[in-house]
């Protein structure tokens, strides 16, 4: 409105000047001309700017750092190439307490107070679901890597003790087993180190002769102070076994 407003002025002061009607229609047309080339120009500068505004905005696109491989497994889990804290497959990565999802320099019982409760007091604090498998925000796997890398539960330990090839050797001198795929055409593996487990503030126990890594799920609601370990040594795997919480274990991740 204000700019037609303006136009009609431009005409009254040329009328009273004196100008030709001619040259009153050219002055207003003129006007008008460089109004709409003008009012493009803006639309055109505008939508440039949002569309830069927009790109700048949208996050750049999520690099997994953290490998996996495909072991064909029936269920199709994927199983990571390291430990959390690892940065190598033959590294150890870091010791957690069932539930917690940081390190420590010691391991005693109630130094994680939230853990060491029961059952129906775990699913309260939003630490466990109602399967008694680790909420994502207690779960050391998801929280440290992201993304929907989460710990194994124990069924998902013996699948893969069940659907492939467990081989003791060394890497880099470090004891541990190598895992192979068993289905055909796939030369998939892992390896998972003997680290042992941390109590109390010393170094690990039973380091380079025992694995023992920790499972998803709690024991079971009788033992609601235990969760399950995957437990193995140079000629043993063994499932079903349990540790109390808030001993220092090595975690596995998967993922979907």
């Amino acid at each position: 409105m204000q700019a037609f407003q303006q136009g009609h002025r431009i005409f009254e002061t040329a009328r009273k000047r004196g100008d030709s009607v001619v040259d009153l229609i050219m002055k207003q047309f003129k006007y008008y001309l460089l109004l709409i080339a003008s009012f493009f120009s803006g639309v055109v500068m505008n939508s440039c700017i949002e569309e830069e505004e927009e790109e700048a905005d949208q996050p750049e696109e999520y690099v997994d750092p953290h490998e996996y491989v495909d072991l064909g497994l029936p269920s199709g889990l994927k199983w990571a190439t390291e430990n959390v804290g690892a940065l190598k497959p033959e590294e150890i990565g870091g010791y957690f307490s069932w539930g917690d999802v940081e390190e420590k320099d010691s391991y005693y019982w109630g130094m994680s107070d939230e853990i060491d409760k029961g059952w129906s007091v775990l699913m309260l604090l939003g630490i466990i679901d109602s399967l008694g498998n680790l909420c994502y925000s207690h779960d050391a796997a998801s929280v440290n890597w992201g993304g929907l890398w989460r710990t194994p539960t124990e069924t998902e330990f013996k699948e893969l003790v069940d659907y492939c090839d467990w081989r003791w050797t060394s890497v880099n001198g470090i004891n541990g087993y190598m895992v192979s795929s068993k289905a055909k055409d796939n030369h998939n593996s892992i390896f998972l180190p003997a680290g042992g487990r941390r109590v109390s503030s010393g170094s690990p126990i039973e380091y380079n002769e025992q694995g023992t890594y920790w499972c998803a799920n709690m024991s079971d609601r009788h033992l609601s102070l235990y969760s399950t370990t995957f437990y193995f040594d140079k000629d043993s795997k063994r499932l079903g076994k349990v540790s109390l919480h808030y001993v220092g274990q090595l975690i596995r991740p998967v993922i979907e």
